[in-house]
């Protein structure tokens, strides 16, 4: 359900970027160097509050709070020998016996980031820095 949940998130994401990419003339030839995409800080940025960035934002930021620190470092912690602090292993990709266990948490961690520099959420922040 959560996975569904993120790729419809991320598709309703990408159509709106694209929808207000042509609604600006964005083009080619509109950039300095020719290229099509220039990089700019994402504080650069201010979310119209009823449009649908700002409610993609709101389903990815419930997203990333649903998800436990300590279930995410599950794997981490017991191939190091540490206490998994009582946590319960996610399934699938994350399950202690997966060979991808732990690749999430790198998608997790930039998510938590990019997610933290759009929004300041104090609560995001403090998952990013457990």
């Amino acid at each position: 359900m959560g996975a569904l949940l993120l790729l419809s998130t991320v598709l309703t994401s990408l159509s709106c970027l694209v929808a207000a990419a042509s609604q600006i003339g964005w083009s080619q030839s509109s950039q300095r160097d020719g290229s099509m995409i220039e990089e700019f800080p994402m504080t650069e940025v201010q979310l119209t509050p009823s449009s649908s960035f700002m409610q993609a934002t709101h389903l990815n930021l419930q997203y990333l709070l649903m998800l436990n620190p300590d279930q995410l470092l599950y794997s981490f912690r017991l191939t190091a020998n540490l206490s998994t602090q009582g946590a319960k292993p996610y399934g699938g990709w994350e399950a202690p016996n997966v060979e991808l266990r732990g690749h999430f948490v790198g998608h997790y961690l930039s998510a938590t980031a990019m997610m933290f520099a759009g929004t300041k959420n104090e609560s995001v922040k403090k998952n990013m820095d457990y």
